[in-house]
């Protein structure tokens, strides 16, 4: 079944041709010093054998996650594109990945030698040589005289692929090309903090570790096979250890050899991750203060306190599992794309430090707890008395237990006359139970002037700041507009009361720009029963000049990722958010550092998916075909934009028949 692999010689041409100058380009010099494969490496100190959840991205932007692979084993296969050796498995792990089947093995590459990771000149040397097929069979190789660059540029002119603009003039789009054509159907993912490598001690590159995704045990670690040799490698391996092993596995038979020496190039770990010991005083416990504590403290939504150095020993390994999986602190945004003022995520520095220091066993250094010290007493309201309030009209009774429909509810405030808003300030009336609330403007039946788009005028969750309009710009609210508040309530074990209210602060004058909530939206939505990756878009067009201070992806349960591109009227395509986990539990807004500016005629394009199968752990019926609607239960697909027309701009005419043909929203 798994026989010996020859590669055809074309490619065996190819691969030593890419090696040449992989070996020339490549800035850190890996040595292939193999050890005997029979002779098993110590485990280092830090190696485990029970697997916490993690998460990693691809070069895709996609999301990998240990808890949601759906085969019976995950194999990690550590690479890094300077290691020669780690590329001579290449062949090998193409023909593991044909011959197993998916629901029983699936293969995982993971890039763990930052400074090796695809550059665009690796990409295009790698696309010029050949070893990319998908991109090569475009290449014309009997030019004579033509440099790497000439050649790929020279791929436009020719039929099959896409134009030299969308390839060269898009870097992701390139990286993917060459990535796919390299690789074919192997998933590469970016262990760019070396996380995942430190935690599982992972000492030299073409290691694979081989996991069983029900017990999360590894049982299988160490070489793909025996060819490779201390200084230099035999015609064929007589022993096949990977396969020895999952075919044992698989057939529910003892596995005989469970650890061997792996054969690669050795890794080099920052200080931060080997040899720094953190201090709890001076790092860990403010960035626990900054990044956690404000939601797990008496009072706040986070299910147990981190109060005091006795929390976090007492949560350790609930904090250490949650870092790796990227569950928390959340913020799901890929970082790849955009610079947000809001990001709440950890820093490498501050993951790398607070990872090892769980592993040193958390030790406690001399001086007062930071985590101790009380937050400054809860104001009323953060920007002061508020001129005008809407109130729910009564106290919500919140049960125990169950999962909740959300609460459409309106006040009984009504705006007295136009004004200009310069800020609002949603105040959850009980935030522990209180997960999130989404606030539209009513406007009255008479009036005539322009709307906000999407009629989403505010929001609140925990962490969200409060809605301050930026510079030059104030929401208008017309004379007789009313506010429907729209509540998610969670359940904490007891009855709760809830009467949460909004704060309006108006402007002493108008602005110069009016800031409104737009809406990229679908409701043509239809999601059969067990699919897991029903695939959905929905577009805008800017008919002014504008400026783009923030986008908000909403689904419901079965949402699974979400990504906005804006397409500009020159051709231009630009990623300017992608959310690869999407989680309803966390629905915010994306806030640009700097505000992006955007011509008259630019699309914003957002593409997503939904997983409406068993696999996901928040879908309340896989055996149903969901459509749009209001309940958690059916679902949405919705981007929502904060925006600016630029003062003294006209429109342009724009009809759904002038929409970009190529959209290309399939990830």
């Amino acid at each position: 079944m798994h026989g010996k692999y020859t590669m055809p010689r074309t490619k065996q041409t190819r691969f030593c041709a890419v090696g040449i100058v992989m070996m020339q380009i490549v800035t850190t010099i890996c040595s292939a010093t193999a050890v005997r494969a029979d002779e098993a490496n110590p485990v280092p100190a830090n190696a485990s054998t029970s697997v916490p959840n993690f998460s990693l991205l691809d070069y895709r932007g996609r999301h990998f996650e240990l808890n949601r692979a759906n085969a019976r084993v995950v194999v990690l296969y550590f690479t890094g594109n300077g290691c020669p050796v780690a590329r001579q498995q290449l062949p090998k792990l193409l023909k593991l990945n044909r011959d197993y089947p998916p629901q029983d093995v699936t293969f995982w590459m993971v890039n763990s030698v930052p400074q090796n990771d695809f550059n665009e000149i690796t990409l295009r040397m790698i696309a010029q040589m050949g070893l990319n097929d998908k991109l090569a069979q475009f290449i014309p190789h009997d030019e004579p005289g033509l440099d790497a660059i000439s050649r790929l540029n020279s791929m436009s002119k020719l039929k099959g692929i896409q134009a030299e603009s969308q390839i060269l003039g898009d870097p992701e789009t390139f990286k993917l090309q060459v990535i796919e054509g390299t690789l074919g159907p192997l998933t590469l993912l970016r262990d760019e903090q070396q996380l995942i490598a430190h935690h599982f001690g992972i000492t030299r590159l073409s290691e694979v570790v081989a996991i069983d995704t029900v017990t999360k045990t590894v049982i299988y670690r160490g070489s793909i096979d025996d060819q490779m040799k201390a200084g230099g490698q035999k015609p064929a391996p007589s022993r096949n250890y990977l396969v020895d092993a999952l075919d044992e596995f698989l057939h529910d038979r003892p596995i005989t050899v469970r650890r061997t020496a792996a054969e690669g190039c050795l890794i080099q770990f920052p200080d931060r991750l080997k040899k720094h010991r953190p201090s709890y005083v001076k790092e860990i416990a403010p960035v626990l203060r900054t990044k956690c504590a404000g939601c797990h403290q008496a009072g706040q939504i986070g299910p147990f306190p981190l109060g005091r150095y006795e929390d976090v020993l007492q949560w350790s390994a609930m904090i250490q599992e949650v870092v790796l999986d990227k569950r928390m602190p959340p913020w799901d945004a890929d970082p790849h794309f955009g610079k947000f003022s809001n990001d709440s995520s950890l820093s490498p520095a501050e993951t790398q430090s607070l990872l090892r220091w769980i592993e040193l066993g958390l030790p406690r250094d001399e001086g007062e707890d930071p985590l101790a010290a009380p937050f400054d007493p809860q104001v009323s309201w953060k920007l002061g008395e508020p001129d005008f309030i809407a109130r729910l009209p009564q106290q919500e009774e919140i049960p125990a237990n169950g999962l909740l429909d959300y609460r459409y509810l309106q006040p009984e405030f009504v705006m007295p006359h136009d004004g200009w808003l310069r800020a609002s300030v949603i105040r959850p009336g009980n935030p522990q139970v209180v997960h999130h609330i989404l606030v539209r403007i009513i406007y009255p039946a008479d009036y005539a002037g322009p709307r906000a788009d999407a009629y989403v005028f505010d929001m609140w969750a925990p962490g969200v700041p409060p809605s301050i309009c930026p510079a030059d710009t104030g929401r208008f609210v017309p004379k007789g507009a009313r506010f429907q508040f729209e509540v998610h309530y969670t359940t904490n074990g007891t009855v709760q009361h809830d009467q949460s209210e909004m704060g309006l602060y108006l402007s002493p004058q108008p602005p110069k720009m009016q800031l409104d909530t737009r809406v990229a939206e679908t409701r043509d939505l239809m999601i059969p029963p067990g699919e897991p990756n029903a695939e959905h878009l929905s577009m805008y067009c800017f008919q002014r000049p504008a400026l783009l201070y923030n986008v908000g992806p909403h689904m419901h349960l079965r949402g699974k990722r979400f990504r906005a591109q804006l397409l500009y009227p020159d051709g231009r395509r630009e990623t300017i958010l992608n959310v690869p986990r999407y989680d309803f539990n966390w629905q915010v807004g994306h806030i640009f550092a700097a505000p992006l500016k955007i011509p008259a005629g630019t699309w914003i394009l957002c593409t997503g998916a939904f997983d409406n199968s068993e696999s996901n752990p928040r879908n309340p019926d896989s055996k149903t075909r969901v459509r749009f609607g209001l309940q958690t239960s059916d679902e949405m697909f919705m981007g929502f934009l904060t925006v600016a027309d630029l003062p003294e701009s006209k429109p342009i005419a724009v009809t759904n028949t002038d929409a970009p043909t190529d959209q290309n929203g399939k990830e």
